[in-house]
């Protein structure tokens, strides 16, 4: 329930919003623009994330905690996909059958991209 104060006033609908000029943009839509290259208002997550990211050590994770909707998850991609531009492919790792031992399957470090070539020819040599 809204109790009104005596003597107030009822607002005006100017008073209520805001009409933008839109003649001061040189665009038509906003999908002319181009994409954000920054975080606006998230200088405190960027940089936490940014020093999360350059651990290079076993053991540590990148928590992001905050009200659904605030873009976590889009900063947090965004900021590891910087860091994967930067640095090479890692090796494809494959797991192959051990014939000695069955339980444990042996470990083959492989190049960037040939695990998925391997992983073709071996089932293209089971369908021969």
């Amino acid at each position: 329930m809204v109790i009104a104060k005596k003597n107030s006033k009822p607002l005006s609908i100017d008073t209520l919003r805001h009409r933008c000029d839109t003649e001061q943009f040189t665009f038509k839509t906003t999908e002319e623009l181009p994409d954000l290259s920054e975080f606006i208002g998230q200088d405190r997550a960027v940089k936490a994330t940014t020093f999360g990211i350059g651990i290079e050590c076993n053991g540590f994770n990148i928590f992001a905690l905050g009200p659904l909707g605030q873009g976590k998850r889009t900063i947090i991609q965004t900021l590891l996909n910087k860091q994967a531009r930067q640095r090479s492919a890692p090796k494809d790792i494959c797991y192959i059958h051990n014939f000695k031992d069955p339980k444990k399957p042996s470990i083959l470090m492989l190049k960037a991209g040939l695990g998925k070539i391997l992983a073709a020819d071996i089932a293209l040599l089971l369908e021969i």
